[in-house]
């Protein structure tokens, strides 16, 4: 297994294991990725399993290496054998190929199937010179429950509603939560539509699909999560009691 300081691997089993025991990932599902991160990381990734050509330029992505999550791997079996179980992705030069490196005990591994999403929101992030270094894409029941309410499919909306459950939620979540209309999992079309909607807020909504939360750490990352969906949690139990939660003014 590699080498990881241990604080930064204590704090990823961490963050894997709330995920884990939240049931946000059903089946296997839900990826990660790390941009920036390679310092943690000892010669793992020595196995070239693959290259991929981007129909996009990723042009702030130039050079920069990304660890993410494999596809089909749950995140109990990533939590306790990390080094083997995630890809480090190596952009060209001009942003316009990538390609695989991962352990030589698994060189079976594929690219999480959301990689496209993954790569446009860091490059993004890059252009606008974001903080943020970490996604965590995952399915929340609240979540996609509530994109099939036809009075939240905004991000104006959404974003209005778990503001308006408590005065923390705005702390964590300043710039609210982006939407996106449904879109083909794993498609370019899901990717292009994201960076569409995206103004810098620290969640994205996947129309019937699940989130996906930004930060500075998995841990930052985390904490978005954990409070918006406390947020909507409390929308849900107000509305089976048979009333509407009263609105903030901030």
């Amino acid at each position: 297994m590699m080498s990881l300081f241990n604080d930064e691997y204590k704090g990823i089993r961490t963050v894997l294991q709330k995920i884990i025991e939240n049931k946000w990932v059903p089946a296997g599902s839900g990826n990660f990725s790390l941009i920036d991160h390679k310092h943690i990381f000892a010669d793992t990734y020595l196995y070239h399993n693959q290259s991929i050509r981007l129909k996009k330029k990723l042009t702030y992505l130039a050079n920069s290496s990304i660890v993410i999550s494999a596809s089909g791997i749950s995140f109990e079996e990533i939590r306790d054998n990390f080094s083997d179980l995630t890809l480090m992705v190596n952009i060209n030069k001009n942003g316009d190929e990538i390609k695989l490196s991962g352990s030589s005990k698994f060189n079976h591994l594929q690219i999480s199937s959301e990689y496209l999403s993954h790569l446009y929101l860091l490059n993004h992030f890059k252009k606008i010179k974001s903080d943020n270094t970490v996604l965590i894409h995952v399915h929340i029941p609240e979540f996609i429950a509530i994109t099939h309410h036809l009075s939240y499919k905004s991000s104006n909306s959404l974003t209005h509603l778990i503001w308006s459950m408590f005065p923390e939620v705005k702390n964590v979540l300043p710039n609210g939560i982006c939407y996106v209309p449904y879109q083909k999992s794993g498609s370019e079309q899901l990717a292009e539509s994201t960076i569409k909607n995206y103004f810098n807020q620290e969640l994205t909504v996947w129309e019937k699909h699940g989130v996906v939360a930004a930060g500075k750490s998995l841990e930052k990352a985390f904490n978005v999560l954990e409070m918006a969906t406390e947020a909507l949690k409390i929308f849900f139990l107000c509305r089976n009691a048979a009333y509407y939660p009263e609105d903030i003014i901030f």
